[in-house]
């Protein structure tokens, strides 16, 4: 399974550059652990939502977590 990092809230991210299968590290547009809050969604289609696995504090954390679910 395949993972992307984008440095943008996963709400302006063009749908069509999610890895459909795969696994997108973004941030979260709710910031919900503060300003930089991380996400690790998971991309079942390219039709509806992407699922949130986690949100983290730090962008390490959460590539690592993206790394090791894939």
């Amino acid at each position: 399974m395949e993972y992307v990092i984008f440095d943008q809230d996963w709400l302006d991210i063009p749908i069509q550059d999610y890895p459909v299968g795969g696994l997108c590290v973004c941030l979260d547009p709710q910031k919900r652990l503060g300003e930089k809050t991380w996400s690790v969604l998971e991309v079942n289609s390219s039709e509806g939502p992407p699922n949130a696995l986690g949100l983290f504090w730090d962008k390490d954390m959460a590539v690592w977590f993206a790394e090791t679910f894939a």
